[in-house]
Parts: structure tokens; C-alpha cells; sequence
């Protein structure tokens, strides 16, 4: 058995995995494979894998199901004991998976474990060892000047030095043993972007299972250039965090999340910019739906 499988599920990412692939390749760890699935890409990303890189292994889906289910795909074909989710749109430093393997080996019961995320080349830092989120949690986040209550977190992560638990990690640069996800199962595919990471680490830690973060590895995170911004990613972002609630929150609580998360949204709106107007008015029909499935959160 290869000691690990890297998983990079591309849409629309031509401008960025080459990149993605030849920081792989310049690392010195070479018992592992490449899988890249493609969701149906239209700038022939699965082309320029096909072309560029022959031991790469290229699933070219007919359909773009999402994250998760392209992400469960190339877990089908991998064959690794260490399976790393990566996103197209990312570095990968000299050495981090090797880091990121002797941590999990060594420690006991770590089933997921990820490294520090640079946001971009200068080294600055992106916040990617996280909190478990509720509807209480974030609906405190979004009153004015609450980001004085989690910054303290942020900081402290930022500056460790070694390993530490935490609830969750990011989903751009996700390492995870084939031991936890035999007891858990994969990603849950209800999830079309955002939000299946968080859900697979609340699982592995019910289970019994660590989560840990590994500063000493460092992946640079070029974060949503596999996809579009505005609306379309507020609508992948909200969907996914509501389908979240409703697994792992009690319906009152995402009953009051709803009823006072949209005034505060209004009451923002008075004081922000027109492309933030959008944003938030897509925020508030997103809250005013009845149920919102993964076909609705794929119109775009």
C-alpha cells in the first residue's frame, strides 16, 4: 500500500494547477500518488493534467456534483493509508507532507490533521484551525465589533509553534487516515461546497477520533480562485451552513438563528457598500427559504 493518495478535485482551475502539481513534485516525499478530478471543467484543466502530467490520474465527471462528491470520487480510486484533500488553487511547501504523516503516525487516535494556511506568498496568516460553528456562534460573529472576541483565537494559532487539537481544520490542505474514514464514512455529498470539512471533523471527534493542527507544515492558499465570488459563493456558503445546523444543532436553535439573523443582516445593510448590499440581500433570501437543497444551491 502507498503511504499516501492526494486528492485535487478541480473546476475551471487552468490557471492554477500546474502550479498545484509542480509544488508536489518538488517535494522529496514520493511514496504517494496524484488523483485530480475534474467537475466538469469548461477551460480544459483535465486537458492540461492529461498533457502535462503522466502519472497523474485524471477522472474527468460528466456532471459538477460538487466538493464533496468529487472529493468521494477520487477516494474510490485512491489507495493510499493517508489521503490528502488539496485544492487546485494551492502551494504545497517542501516537506509538509512528510511533517503532516510523522504527526499523525506518531500521536494516537489522529484522524484528520492540517496545516498552517498562508492566505498568499508573503506568509500571511489564514485562519484555518477552527472552532466548531452554531447558530449562537455565528450569530454573535456578525454583530458589529464581536471580532474582538475571536481574534484572540486567531492570534494564538497564528503564532504556534507545534501541534496542538483543535475541532476543525480547513478543507484547502486536509490530511486524513483511511483507518477514520472506514469507521466514519466520507464526506456527506449533501454538501455541494463549503462546510464538509467541519462536518467530517465533527464526526471523526463523536467518533473518538483528533483533530489536529500542524504549524510546522505550510500550504499557500490562493483561496477562491476555483470559483467564482460574489452571490454565487454567499449562496454555496449559506446553503451549506444551514444543511450543518440542521445535522448538528437543535431546531429552535436554528429557528432563533433565522429570526434574528435577518434583522441584524437589514440593520447592516444601512451602513455598507452596494456590492455588500447584494451580498447581504442573498444572505436574506437564502434565511427567508423554506428548505434549501442541493439542486437549489447548483442554479448558478
Amino acid at each position: 500500500m502507498l503511504k499516501l493518495s492526494i486528492v485535487i478535485v478541480t473546476y475551471n482551475s487552468a490557471g492554477h494547477i500546474a502550479d498545484c502539481l509542480d509544488s508536489i513534485y518538488k517535494d522529496e516525499f514520493t511514496d504517494r500518488e496524484i488523483i485530480v478530478v475534474d467537475n466538469q471543467s469548461s477551460d480544459h484543466s483535465a486537458s492540461i493534467v492529461r498533457n502535462g502530467y503522466d502519472r497523474v490520474v485524471v477522472i474527468e465527471n460528466g456532471h459538477n456534483d460538487g466538493f464533496a462528491k468529487g472529493c468521494n470520487i477520487g477516494l474510490q480510486k485512491a489507495v493510499g493509508e493517508f489521503i490528502l484533500f488539496l485544492n487546485p488553487d494551492t502551494l504545497l511547501s517542501k516537506g509538509a507532507c512528510r511533517q503532516l504523516i510523522d504527526v499523525m503516525e506518531s500521536g494516537e487516535n489522529i484522524g484528520v490533521i492540517g496545516p498552517r494556511i498562508n492566505s498568499d506568498i508573503s506568509g500571511s496568516y489564514y485562519h484555518s484551525a477552527r472552532r466548531f460553528s452554531s447558530p449562537p456562534k455565528d450569530l454573535i460573529s456578525y454583530i458589529p465589533g464581536s471580532r474582538y472576541l475571536t481574534r484572540p483565537h486567531e492570534i494564538m494559532m497564528s503564532i504556534r509553534k507545534k501541534p496542538v487539537d483543535v475541532d476543525w481544520v480547513s478543507g484547502c490542505a486536509f490530511m486524513v487516515s483511511r483507518a477514520l474514514l472506514q469507521k466514519t464514512g466520507t464526506f456527506d455529498e449533501s454538501y455541494f461546497l463549503f462546510s464538509e470539512e467541519e462536518d467530517l471533523c465533527r464526526r471523526a471527534k463523536t467518533a473518538g477520533w483528533r483533530v489536529v493542527y500542524h504549524p510546522q507544515a505550510v500550504v499557500t492558499h490562493f483561496e477562491g480562485k476555483s470559483f467564482a465570488g460574489g452571490s454565487y459563493r454567499t449562496r454555496m456558503y449559506w446553503t451549506s451552513k444551514l444543511h450543518y445546523y440542521e445535522k448538528f444543532s437543535k431546531v429552535s436553535e436554528v429557528f432563533r438563528f433565522k429570526k434574528y439573523f435577518v434583522p441584524l443582516i437589514r440593520f447592516k445593510m444601512m451602513f455598507c457598500s452596494n456590492v455588500q448590499k447584494e451580498v447581504y440581500c442573498e444572505i436574506i433570501r437564502i434565511m427567508q427559504s423554506d428548505r434549501h437543497t442541493r439542486a437549489q444551491a447548483s442554479t448558478l
